[in-house]
């Protein structure tokens, strides 16, 4: 999600008057969605590349820039919601997670839900990511986990130019990369390989 509006928090504000228009593609896989000081592109299953991705992405930047001519922008997110099912049951969680949930000695051991979200800043700009991991429900009766994984770089003042928004995304998806692959472990690396 690209932002260029100035109000950046951790506030929820209810507008009525705040319209989004979402664009679809023909098989709903693919979408952009526009509205005031704002345009998102998502993908959904199957998924493709990140470079085709990325080019859903500068297409729907270059059609805002275009219509809307934004000075900068305030904010870039960028988020990928993993789901992983293991077909065993009950899960060996180290086995497929570098930091899986621990219960402390002396309590329980055998998890039946859990959630864990952890908010870091990086050092060397601001951005702030958020992983939260998760059981999630299946259809199937699966063991299903969900690696949630969302980098938010707030642009303060200067916001950033709209020339430098291509290689910002570039550098969240670096980021977002290197915390995929220090959240999972080969076993999980090999199930994500599969699909």
């Amino acid at each position: 999600m690209i932002r260029n509006d100035a109000e950046v928090g951790t506030s929820v504000t209810l507008k009525p008057d705040l319209q989004r228009i979402q664009f679809r593609s023909p098989d709903e896989k693919r979408i952009v969605q526009v509205g005031p000081d704002v345009v998102s592109a998502h993908i959904l299953r199957p998924y493709t590349s990140w470079e085709d991705f990325r080019q859903q992405i500068a297409g729907a930047l270059d059609a805002y820039v275009r219509v809307v001519e934004p000075p900068s922008i305030a904010q870039i997110g960028m988020r990928y919601i993993n789901r992983l099912q293991i077909g065993e049951d009950p899960v060996d969680l180290p086995t497929y997670f570098t930091s899986p949930p621990n219960p402390p000695e002396g309590l329980p051991q055998a998890l039946e839900s859990f959630l864990t979200r952890i908010v870091s800043r990086y050092d060397d700009a601001p951005i702030k990511l958020v992983t939260t991991f998760a059981d999630g429900p299946t259809p199937t009766g699966e063991p299903e986990f969900i690696l949630d994984i969302d980098l938010v770089w707030a642009f303060e003042t200067p916001q950033l130019p709209i020339e430098g928004a291509m290689e910002a995304i570039d550098d969240l998806r670096v980021r977002e990369r290197e915390a995929f692959e220090a959240l999972i472990t080969d076993n999980a690396r090999s199930l994500f390989d599969a699909d």
